[in-house]
């Protein structure tokens, strides 16, 4: 049996200003021809802004698929032909006003590869100025302040369940580890 996959032919099956879904007439591994829809969208950027005392800045904001409040770091989408660093100090500044001196790029990953093109990069963001934020007329956001033992324990408790946002903090805590180490 074969594992690779044959794309014969693809079409843009529904498009909205931030994501499209391009379905693909394929041939499957085991040599079935079928259909697979892919979620397109810019890369997805994931800022991590961590004060001089250790405290992170979070977001709790409304959001209308799931019908309640979500607690999770600054995020956004890259414009296109926007590089993910620009789209992240973009993004950061628009929802909480904050400015990063110092920025480190902690890795990137796919955000949902079994249906998704989408990529994501997250970044350490230090050396902060705050100023005044400029969300999008949809975005209903509060900003907070959290330590990260309060964050591991807000994960624990699922009271953070953002996938985008528990991936970015794990790759945090290795980034700390590695620094710590030595390393």
């Amino acid at each position: 049996m074969s594992t690779k996959w044959r794309t014969l032919g693809s079409r843009i099956a529904y498009e909205n200003p931030w994501y499209r879904i391009r379905e693909d007439t394929v041939i499957r591994p085991d040599g079935t021809e079928g259909v697979y829809g892919v979620l397109e969208r810019g890369a997805a950027v994931l800022m991590i802004p961590r004060t001089d005392t250790g405290e992170i800045y979070f977001l709790k904001e409304y959001r209308y698929p799931i019908q309640q409040y979500s607690f999770h770091l600054p995020a956004g989408t890259a414009d296109p032909g926007e590089r993910p660093e620009m789209a992240a100090r973009r993004e950061l500044e628009e929802e909480t006003g904050i400015r990063g001196g110092v920025w480190t790029p902690l890795g990137r990953f796919y955000i949902a590869p079994g249906y998704s093109s989408q990529i994501g990069y997250a970044y350490l963001v230090e050396n902060l100025t705050v100023g005044s934020s400029h969300p999008e007329g949809g975005e209903d956001i509060q900003v907070e302040l959290f330590t990260l033992p309060e964050i591991r324990r807000m994960i624990q408790e699922e009271i953070i369940l953002d996938q985008l946002t528990i991936t970015a903090i794990y790759k945090l805590e290795l980034f700390l580890q590695k620094a710590a180490d030595g390393g």
